[in-house]
């Protein structure tokens, strides 16, 4: 037997002699599409973040955010980098939306600043991006999400650290979070709710489509 034979065809004999069986690697079946038990997944904290990182289910969360926002780019992006930094995707996608409604040419004028892009980013907060940056779909997406990252690693709870985000660690921690924030947080928190039951129906009704690449 030659060294490929030994490697990638190893047989075993039948207690027929004249017979060899292949072994299981050497089978080729068709893809087949069987119906997947999401409930596990949707029940989890994070079950966007679950289903995307399940090769099976992964074209469906694409597909689900790419309907949401219009934008196969934007929808990427921040799933990327919300897998990334660990950073719930329904959270990600429902702050993207109260700031921007998913447009990356979004600009608010500020008394003395600028926020801009997806995520909105300041142009005080980050004065070391160059004024296209903001502009730049993958750049404002990262940049957001790290900073949420940050303001989730320095407070207790997802609502802290959306305020955070929004008025700055200084006012949250000593007790003077503006009542405009505190709006701000509810808009996000009631979204990632609606976003959450949308999720859950498209996935249960789309979950019949998984394909099992058997073959590979």
């Amino acid at each position: 037997m030659t060294e490929y034979q030994a490697q990638h065809r190893l047989y075993r004999k039948s207690r027929l002699v004249t017979m060899v069986i292949p072994s299981k690697e050497t089978i080729w079946m068709d893809d087949i599409t069987i119906p997947i038990n999401l409930e596990p997944y949707l029940s989890q904290p994070n079950p966007a973040l679950a289903l995307y990182r399940n090769p099976d289910t992964r074209d469906l969360v694409i597909d689900f955010f790419i309907d949401l926002t219009g934008s196969e780019e934007v929808a990427l992006t921040t799933l990327y980098y919300s897998d990334r930094y660990h950073i719930p995707a329904l959270v990600s996608f429902s702050l993207a939306y109260v700031e921007s409604r998913f447009l990356p040419e979004a600009v608010n004028a500020n008394p003395g600043s600028y926020d801009r892009g997806v995520f909105q980013l300041n142009n005080l907060s980050f004065p070391h991006l160059r004024p296209d940056d903001f502009f730049n779909i993958d750049v404002n997406v990262f940049h957001g999400i790290r900073h949420l990252d940050w303001c989730v690693s320095v407070t207790d709870s997802m609502e802290e650290a959306l305020a955070v985000y929004n008025a700055g660690l200084y006012r949250v921690k000593n007790g003077q979070t503006p009542e405009s924030t505190q709006r701000y947080v509810r808009l996000i928190m009631n979204f990632r709710s609606v976003l959450a039951r949308e999720f859950s129906r498209f996935m249960s009704r789309r979950g019949s489509e998984v394909v099992f690449r058997t073959g590979e």
